[in-house]
């Protein structure tokens, strides 16, 4: 059976992770991900998957189950891929093959807690868990928005050779790389996969809000 998590749980992991910042020892963020090592999970947003839902409170009002404290006001799911995409399509060819070769999307904090975001609100950065783009993302107040990790095996180049040193040709599971390609399935990946990365935007904006409330 799989490892589940109380709200109550979720809550005493994040008082513990702000200990952690208290004392120096790491970011909000990088305590979160510890954390959620410590338990069985590769990353936070993956424990955050095994969370259960929260009981009714059968005393409200007749008909009325409890509702939790309104949320701030953050882009919306149909708002976040239509700027993504119009991202991607306006993308020049050197940033095209950034993201495809497992490349992130940033976006601006203030703009995304806003809901009133633009394309230029988003950047292309190189992989998502570099140190250095990390950094990047601190310095300019944004944040991971959408990770093209592992896309990069999706692609052949006309100079790719196998162990045998012969040339790698395209099958159905891997495509002949040029930027219109590239930007095509990146476009793709968006559609797919936009509810999931969507989620952990909301989850990762809320651990931002958390630690500048703290």
């Amino acid at each position: 059976m799989q490892k589940t998590f109380s709200p109550k749980q979720i809550e005493r992991f994040r008082h513990e992770a702000k200990c952690l910042r208290k004392s120096g020892a790491m970011t909000y963020s990088k305590a979160l991900d510890t954390i959620a090592v410590r338990e069985g999970f590769e990353n936070w947003s993956l424990l955050m998957r095994r969370v259960q839902e929260p009981a009714v409170d059968i005393s409200a009002a007749p008909g009325r189950a409890a509702t939790q404290p309104p949320e701030k006001e953050l882009v919306t799911l149909d708002a976040f891929r239509r700027l993504c995409i119009d991202f991607i399509k306006s993308l020049t060819a050197n940033d095209v093959q950034r993201l495809c070769w497992s490349g992130s999307i940033w976006i601006g904090i203030d703009a995304a807690l806003t809901g009133k975001v633009h394309p230029r609100d988003l950047i292309a950065r190189d992989l998502a868990t570099d140190q250095m783009t990390q950094q990047a993302g601190w310095q300019t107040d944004s944040i991971l928005a959408f990770d093209f990790n592992g896309l990069a095996e999706r692609f052949v180049l006309d100079d790719d050779v196998d162990a045998d040193g012969d040339p790698v040709v395209p099958d159905n599971a891997r495509v002949m790389y040029t930027t219109e390609v590239g930007r095509a399935e990146l476009i793709h990946c968006v559609e797919c996969a936009v509810d999931g990365e969507y989620a952990y935007l909301r989850e990762r904006l809320n651990q931002h809000l958390e630690e500048v409330e703290d």
